[in-house]
């Protein structure tokens, strides 16, 4: 089941890897 919260996470997932860590994580529109 791909619900909104299941993208989120994914797209979280992705910014971690990303390194988004590193640049504020909470920038995420």
């Amino acid at each position: 089941m791909a619900t909104g919260i299941d993208i989120n996470i994914s797209e979280l997932l992705r910014d971690l890897q990303s390194g988004s860590m590193e640049s504020e994580p909470e920038t995420t529109a």
